[in-house]
């Protein structure tokens, strides 16, 4: 007879080394929200590294409700002009525990990065509800964004990088404190779809993050997409300090100013940034620190030259990949008539932003490339409906596929390495959320398959039953992964890819329709190879 874990009444809270808990019932799982795990960084704090929650409350804390969002510039506000949105004390976690097991048994987390390219998101909009149907403990956690995740002066004033701090301070906060909530240490897969997966791949490759985790899941990103690291850092910090009017000879009164200059005035300049709708999407990313800095550096190179050195924990690792990742940001050029014959008119402006290399081709080349890649995908036809699965195409090998080949054929001859390539459709995904509609253009969208995993539901419509055949498969690869370290999907266990040659991945088109494929120019990597982008 197996008896509940005391933890599961909301009336009986989860102590913790800084005071008790109280989470909520909420049907099969406990909900444990709002969980500081670092000092809220403002004031003084704001651009620092993450100082770890050390506080003690007095009583018992309410542990019901969310913390805020981080402060950002939201993609989502699509019909708004103003898209500023949540809050500079933001460095909060939740944990999500289910309710159907026994006494002093521990079992897997998964510990799950919001998506958001470094710029919008949160934690809370990735639920657990589908994840706490299995023996799993599901935490999702809040991070610096935009400027105050990622703006950098080039030197140990602000070196950069916050954002990924925080995440590898809640997964210390995470390594050190899931025990009491019924986790097991040994077991803690870090988890992260679009610039969450390209965090988990980064955190291969931290010291911040050693020992934290044992295995990572990145969903439709990794460290070497060109729109992770930033290139024109010290341009970006002088607009910054230009626009809130903080100029200084003495370099640490800018950064004083900075600490002071509202923080709402702050991420409106991210608009600004912005030509085109919210593209480039990535305008704040990471960047290779100053080793010689007070505190430690969270990257010293680009993952690049990281990667080849070997400088990766040596870790089990899946990928994923959908079919259309390039509706991302593609899909939104279809909610208004006006927007690809603009994009069509305008495809020297629109397509250096879009594809992330204006600021990484010399300028008296960027025509030429812009010409080149056109050229390539549509010959001399117009950017418009007819063209429009190409074009996505375009965004789709640029923005995701090429980043995620070259990855996984580095690290495959490292560690275990695993990639899926999704093209399963949805009847309602991300494509359609910004599309504003259903429409037979959407293909298998960026984030298709993290929805089904992790509860994100935009249309809040009852999936058919081909979705929830597809759910249970999804589920068992990370009930399977979290367990085990090897990924399966029922009774199909994930190829391993070691080839540096030939990319060997499973392709999952239905819960019924698995296969393993190979291929060697993956995001037609071969032509975006002959172009002169300058990214190391």
């Amino acid at each position: 007879m197996l008896i509940c874990l005391c933890l599961l009444p909301t009336e009986n809270p989860v102590k913790t080394p800084y005071g008790d808990l109280k989470g909520e019932d909420r049907g099969h799982y406990i909900a444990f929200e709002g969980i500081p795990y670092a000092e809220p960084p403002v004031g003084d704090l704001r651009f620092e590294p993450p100082v770890p929650f050390k506080s003690n409350w007095k009583g018992v804390r309410d542990a019901s409700k969310a913390g805020s969002a981080c402060l950002q510039w939201n993609h989502f506000l699509l019909e708004k002009d103003d898209k500023v949105y949540g809050d500079e004390d933001c460095l909060y976690l939740n944990i999500y525990t289910p309710k159907n097991y026994s006494i002093g048994q521990k079992i897997p987390v998964i510990v799950h990065i919001h998506g958001g390219a470094f710029m919008f998101g949160a934690g809370d909009i990735y639920g657990p509800k589908f994840v706490t149907t299995r023996p799993l403990i599901h935490v999702n956690l809040n991070y610096r964004l935009g400027p105050f995740g990622y703006l950098s002066s080039s030197d140990a004033l602000i070196p950069g990088n916050m954002g990924m701090k925080d995440q590898a301070t809640a997964l210390q906060y995470i390594k050190d404190n899931i025990e009491l909530f019924g986790g097991d240490t040994t077991k803690i897969t870090i988890t992260g779809f679009s610039a969450g997966g390209a965090s988990v791949h980064l955190h291969y490759l931290s010291e911040w993050s050693t020992g934290l985790f044992n295995n990572g899941i990145s969903h439709s990103g990794s460290s070497l997409d060109c729109w992770v690291m930033q290139h024109n850092t010290e341009e970006k910090f002088d607009f910054v300090v230009q626009r809130t009017k903080c100029q200084n000879d003495n370099r640490q009164k800018i950064v004083e100013c900075l600490k002071k200059a509202p923080a709402n005035d702050i991420v409106r300049l991210v608009g600004e940034l912005q030509p085109f709708l919210y593209n480039p999407y990535n305008v704040f990313g990471l960047v290779p620190e100053p080793a010689a800095q007070n505190g430690k550096p969270f990257i010293t190179d680009y993952p690049r030259n990281l990667l080849n050195a070997g400088k990766v924990q040596k870790l089990p690792w899946l990928i994923t990949e959908t079919k259309d990742e390039g509706m991302y940001p593609v899909a939104e050029f279809i909610r208004k008539p006006e927007y690809l014959p603009f994009i069509d008119a305008n495809w020297d402006l629109v397509g250096p932003n879009l594809l992330h290399y204006n600021r990484t081709v010399p300028s008296d080349k960027m025509n030429e490339v812009s010409d080149m890649i056109r050229k390539h995908y549509l010959g001399d036809e117009p950017i418009n409906e007819e063209t429009y699965k190409r074009f996505c195409d375009i965004a789709s090998n640029r923005l995701f596929h090429i980043g995620c080949d070259e990855s996984v054929r580095i690290q495959g001859k490292y560690m275990p390495v695993y990639m899926y390539y999704y093209t399963y459709k949805l009847s309602f995904g991300i494509a359609e959320l910004f599309a504003g509609k259903r429409d037979e253009l959407l293909g298998v969208s960026h984030g298709d398959d993290v929805l089904l995993a992790v509860s994100v539901d935009p249309a809040a419509h009852d999936m058919p039953e081909g979705e929830l055949k597809m759910q249970a498969a999804l589920l068992d690869l990370y009930e399977s992964y979290a367990k085990t370290s090897v990924p399966k999907l029922g009774k199909f266990t994930l190829v391993r890819s070691e080839s540096e040659d030939v990319l060997k991945y499973t392709e999952i088109a239905g819960p019924d329709d698995i296969s393993i494929k190979t291929n060697d120019n993956f995001g037609d990597h071969q032509f975006w190879e002959t172009l002169p982008f300058d990214e190391p």
